[in-house]
């Protein structure tokens, strides 16, 4: 990786997302320690045995309202913006949490489950945002802060849910002294103050966004921007070609003056406009917006000064600027310095036709645009490789309780309920402190898709000796007592922890650099979407397979009993891994970025070998593959 400095996060925009993203999975973790109770309480289940089974179904109800919804709401935040759809995500989950609280019957919870999910596609769009608000130097330290918030909603999120249902049963003492009215509606309504708590979480993130959130899309920003404005910066470029005539003229008749040894740095004033007053060789700098021809003006100027003269631009403080050099100086200069300079062109090479880059960059950008995403086979494979991930660690998270929970004559651990919780509770403070503390300097040394494959890597093995603990239970010994068996479970758990993190955190950023910023919304949506489908079949995939084999498959014997769920883990990653290998590590940036960089390369290519250079073959080939394919991307735009 390289050592360019990173771009100060915008904590302002950063911490509402952040908000966001905390309040949600508060109301998705707040569920988990009474939901078997509140279906238990609608008595629709047969039987206890039967219990689980309703539960699936109303915790099934929520990611699948999510995959036939979230490509819709990435679509729509393309259009309509990042911003609007956040806020209506974020209502959207506060009516249907304080209704869920309520329900009256198991048909009414699903459909408000079913709402919740449907109603909310903030994760999508809140990930969008990052990658606008973010470049390759801190995506991977704001996107550790994504993370942060995912980890400690884990934790306060059953904490919410466990102390505040039934709360008219656990503090008599607290609510019989209040109103009666007060009483007997959280007593006939034993969920519905965990769910108030979460819903008036998500109701001050929307006030929050309201006031503090921006609007990041690109697109939705220039189609708001005043018309007056629009007309000023037309205005002004299509007269800058003159007014640079009139200045170069001028320039080269004029007496020489002191200011020359006061370099004006033009890259300074990025983004803003320049003007020629009725004195031509003073140019002020009008530091209004940017606009698409700033950067063109940038390089008219230094067309017009020698071009040997164009590493002197430094930054200075003042207004105005005099360019009155005597000819012959800068004819001296540039006779001076052109061997340097050959010598510098050849070395980085440097392109000066920098203007043909920026607009066959912007041809490149509008291809993209316009091409469809469902033919876009990067983006596909990314959102592709993200459901993969999903599919394989929900099946880790529903499996491993259980096997937990299962007795050790079984093939289990026989855990309690408060050594499960102990073990979570461990693992969410874990993930808490490594996305804080580890995982943006893992990034920064290795890269996203280089520590995706060592977190696979790390995870291979270590999913298949996990069921191998049950081998030094001790039954005579309780739970809290097996400090053997603590000394194995704890370590590999986190070890198991830091690799979802790790991975995961790594592949929704290279979801996002997989598009251009006109697509990214509706290309998170599509992960999200596919996502959450994994999320609706893995947990019954999981579970159906431990149950197999625990029953049959311990009849079979080694590797079909209680070890075939956690090989088959491991061989999810094995795939994982082999794909990743496939993918490469281009995502590691964004895709604007490598577009420009792709160019870029080859202007130094096509530099080196005008001066003599051979070309490095596994470079040229890359940068040659990359080029024929953004070709092929803009022929097929056109025809279509």
């Amino acid at each position: 990786m390289t050592d360019t400095p990173p771009t100060p996060l915008p904590y302002k925009q950063l911490l509402p997302l952040c908000l966001v993203l905390l309040t949600d999975t508060i109301n998705a973790c707040s569920l988990y320690p009474y939901l078997n109770f509140m279906v238990q309480g609608y008595h629709v289940a047969p039987d206890d045995k039967h219990v689980g089974y309703y539960v699936g179904v109303l915790a099934s109800s929520y990611f699948l309202a999510q995959f036939l919804s979230s490509f819709l709401w990435g679509w729509l935040s393309d259009r309509l913006g990042r911003r609007v759809c956040l806020l209506f995500g974020l209502l959207g989950s506060t009516i249907a949490t304080v209704t869920f609280g309520m329900a009256p019957s198991f048909v009414w919870a699903v459909v408000a489950r079913f709402l919740a999910g449907g109603l909310n596609g903030n994760v999508g769009v809140a990930k969008s945002m990052l990658g606008e608000i973010t470049d390759t130097t801190n995506q991977a330290k704001a996107f550790s802060y994504f993370g942060l918030s995912w980890g400690v909603g884990g934790v306060l999120g059953p904490l919410v849910g466990g102390y505040l249902s039934f709360p008219a049963t656990k503090y008599p003492s607290l609510f019989q002294n209040t109103s009666g009215t007060l009483y007997v509606f959280l007593s006939s309504h034993p969920y519905a103050l965990p769910n108030i708590i979460g819903g008036s979480l998500t109701f001050l993130g929307l006030i929050i966004g309201f006031f503090v959130l921006k609007e990041t899309h690109k697109n939705i920003l220039q189609k708001s921007t005043p018309t007056n404005l629009k007309k000023t910066r037309s205005s002004s470029s299509s007269s800058s070609s003159a007014r640079f005539k009139r200045l170069s003229t001028s320039s080269s008749s004029s007496s020489s003056s002191s200011t020359d040894d006061e370099p004006v740095n033009l890259q300074h004033y990025a983004g803003a406009h320049v003007s020629v007053h009725d004195n031509p060789d003073l140019v002020e700098i009008d530091l209004l917006a940017s606009s698409a021809n700033d950067n063109f003006i940038i390089r008219l100027w230094q067309r017009i000064r020698p071009s040997s003269s164009a590493h002197k631009f430094q930054h200075v403080d003042g207004d105005d600027g005099d360019d009155n050099d005597d000819t012959d100086t800068l004819v001296k200069e540039e006779n001076d310095l052109n061997k340097k300079q050959e010598e510098e062109d050849t070395s980085v090479g440097i392109s000066l036709d920098d203007g043909a880059n920026e607009s066959e960059l912007d041809r490149m950008i509008a291809a993209e645009a316009s091409r469809s995403i469902w033919k876009d086979k990067e983006v596909l494979g990314m959102c592709g490789l993200y459901a993969f991930l999903g599919f394989t660690f929900i099946i880790w998270e529903e499996v491993f309780p259980l096997w937990l929970f299962v007795a050790t004559e079984d093939g289990g651990l026989g855990f309690t309920s408060s050594d499960i919780g102990f073990a979570q509770a461990c693992a969410g403070t874990f993930s808490i402190l490594f996305q804080a503390f580890c995982y943006p300097h893992i990034i920064k040394r290795l890269g996203l898709m280089r520590a995706f494959q060592v977190g696979t890597v790390v995870g291979i093995p270590t999913f298949i000796a996990i069921p191998f603990v049950s081998k030094i239970i001790n039954p005579n010994l309780p739970t809290n007592k097996q400090w053997g068996v603590w000394g194995f479970v704890l370590p590999l758990m986190l070890l198991i922890q830091s690799v979802s993190e790790v991975t995961f955190i790594s592949t929704i950023i290279m979801v996002s650099n997989a598009a251009i910023p006109a697509h990214m919304g509706t290309v998170n949506g599509i992960g999200q979407s596919l996502v959450s489908f994994c999320r609706t079949v893995g947990p019954a995939t999981g579970s159906s397979l431990l149950s197999w084999s625990l029953i049959q498959g311990s009849q079979i014997g080694f590797p079909m009993d209680k070890h075939l769920i956690f090989f088959v883990e491991a061989l999810l990653l094995c795939v994982l891994l082999f794909i990743s290998f496939h993918v490469g590590t281009r995502f590691d940036v964004q895709k604007v970025e490598r577009l420009k960089a792709c160019l870029e390369e080859r202007d130094k290519m096509a530099t080196m070998k005008e001066f003599g250079h051979h070309d490095d073959d596994d470079r040229a080939k890359t940068v040659h593959l990359e080029m024929d394919t953004l070709d092929s991307h803009r022929i097929q735009n056109e025809a279509g």
